[in-house]
């Protein structure tokens, strides 16, 4: 009987062990995510300008493909989704020349629930709100 008790205690200790582990790993693990999206949204909006630059009657590109054609991002952030975030990429074309010279990016964790949303444009800053899709109007990083 001595024998069974030990055992459950044993058994007990071990996942209580790994409950604390898993309360203190996913949140870290979670934010390794949060910290690749902002990376993301740098790199996205550095060669966004690089083609703005390179391309200047054309202005920022359509497509997010366009910049991984023009070898400035890599292929799984040109198709939108890297590291458990999803990137949306919004070009503001003028009706005037056609040139574009506005754009949005939203990035949403895939995930969904209470994450971090993020929101940045031409203007380069990136900006972030807690459970709900961020916009011009959130807090600036």
């Amino acid at each position: 009987m001595k024998k069974i008790v030990a055992a459950s205690l044993v058994l007990v200790g071990i996942v209580l062990i790994g409950l604390f582990l898993s309360c203190i790993l996913l949140p870290a693990r979670n934010l390794g995510y949060v910290d690749s999206a902002i990376g993301s949204l740098r790199i996205l909006n550095n060669g966004l300008h690089e083609y703005a630059t390179a391309h200047p009657l054309k202005g920022f590109p359509e497509t997010l493909q366009d910049l991984y054609t023009s070898v400035l991002i890599d292929e799984t952030l040109a198709w939108g989704a890297k590291n458990h975030y999803k990137f949306s990429y919004l070009p503001e074309i003028p009706p005037v020349n056609g040139s574009i010279d506005r754009y949005q990016i939203h990035a949403q964790p895939m995930d969904g629930g209470n994450g971090l949303y993020f929101f940045t444009d031409q203007s380069g800053v990136i900006r972030y709100k807690e459970g709900a899709p961020a916009n011009q109007l959130s807090s600036a990083l």
